[in-house]
């Protein structure tokens, strides 16, 4: 649906204001919410990666936290892209 795409789309742009100011609770709270929303959506691929960018950012890895939501990103994008 378009709200849900427009929703996603603030969560992602938020995602990358974290990742560009280096807050890593943050990128933890938007990889928890996007894991939580990809679950219920059966995304078990981005769930995983949410997860890794989650537990990565929680530790204050971060170039290890930059590099799960880069994938984390470009599987999010590419769902959307999809009609999903």
């Amino acid at each position: 649906c378009r709200v849900c795409r427009v929703q996603v789309g603030r969560v992602m742009e938020d995602g990358d204001r974290a990742v560009c100011a280096g807050d890593l609770q943050a990128l933890r709270r938007v990889a928890h919410n996007l894991k939580t929303a990809l679950a219920m959506l059966g995304q078990e691929q981005a769930v995983q990666a949410a997860r890794a960018t989650e537990e990565h950012a929680a530790q204050s890895a971060a170039a290890a936290a930059q590099a799960g939501w880069e994938q984390l990103s470009l599987q999010v994008r590419t769902f959307v892209a999809q009609g999903g």
